[in-house]
């Protein structure tokens, strides 16, 4: 990638931004058995994750005491400042001169 932090794209009108690069997580290990996931209620499954009455309190979603935990705010890249298809023009107030 070039070292442009964004780019008009001309034929959509809209201006592109890089997304962010995000930390890639681990994923637990589950141990494996004969019976690894439970697909309808009420099958049996032999492994099964006990949740404190914190993190329930934020599942379901539909139905949560919560909301979501918030992200830091990210402030948009500036503006460009050579504008080239309908730039701003200063309007000036050109006094009468007097005849």
């Amino acid at each position: 990638m070039s070292s442009r932090r964004c780019y008009w794209d001309l034929q959509t009108m809209q201006i592109h931004i890089p997304q962010r690069i995000y930390k890639l997580l681990d994923y637990p290990t589950f141990p494996e058995g004969a019976y690894p996931v439970a697909v309808i209620p009420g099958q049996f499954a032999e492994y099964f994750v006990n949740y404190t009455p914190g993190q329930l309190s934020y599942l379901p979603l539909s139905r949560a005491l919560y909301p979501h935990p918030l992200r830091k705010h990210r402030n948009p890249p500036p503006l460009p400042t050579a504008l080239r298809f309908g730039s701003i023009k200063p309007k000036f107030n050109t006094p009468v001169m007097p005849s």
